[in-house]
């Protein structure tokens, strides 16, 4: 089975903080490899931030040339169609997939959720382990990678490379998991939230 990963990238401090850019990544549970991701630009029609442009390294010309949303939303339907991944998104903290089925639902097409009502955030599953090895979580994906004994790989703030490192974060936490099948007090509660669902979506769990 496959699940889906998303990351975004939004024009701050903007009140709207409008979607620039959606970074998307599809990883085979069956063997825990990552199969493909792609950036997907934005065009939120206004001018990008000088912040922005520096830690995304994206320019305006390049959301000016994007689609909108609704027509992007469009085209990662159609790159994650084949793969009939599960409808559980996976991210990193909470806010990325709400964010996008509010800024969806303000366009004036309908569209079709490709994930559920719930995502899997992989924040709180690695924090939740780290407090029950009595160590000190990282609140960063960078930082939490490599106190799982990872790198990250490639370049922070491209919405691509953090889908794609979110991806590889959770695959690592399952192997851990797997290897220690921690239900110390400490985790009981994350645990069992996250453990019918880990189940569904990868039974070797």
């Amino acid at each position: 089975m496959n699940v889906v990963s998303i990351d975004l990238e939004m024009n701050n401090p903007t009140y709207e903080q409008k979607i620039i850019s959606v970074g998307v990544t599809v990883g085979s549970l069956y063997d825990r490899t990552i199969l493909t991701s792609k950036d997907f630009f934005v065009n939120p029609r206004e001018p990008l931030t000088e912040f922005i442009k520096k830690l995304c390294n994206i320019s305006q010309e390049t959301v000016d040339n994007a689609k909108e949303l609704q027509d992007v939303y469009l085209d990662i339907l159609s790159f994650i169609k084949p793969y009939s991944a599960h409808k559980t998104i996976i991210e990193w903290g909470t806010g990325d997939c709400y964010t996008l089925r509010r800024q969806l639902s303000a366009t004036d097409r309908p569209y079709e959720w490709f994930g559920s009502r719930s995502s899997m955030n992989v924040k709180n599953l690695v924090q939740a382990h780290m407090y029950a090895v009595q160590r000190k979580a990282k609140g960063g994906l960078e930082k939490s990678l490599v106190q799982f004994g990872e790198s990250f790989d490639g370049t922070p703030h491209s919405s691509e490379d953090d889908s794609r490192n979110t991806m590889a974060m959770f695959f690592r936490y399952l192997e851990v998991l797997d290897k220690t099948r921690l239900k110390s007090q400490q985790t009981l509660l994350t645990y069992y939230k996250f453990l019918d669902l880990v189940k569904e979506i990868d039974p070797k769990c």
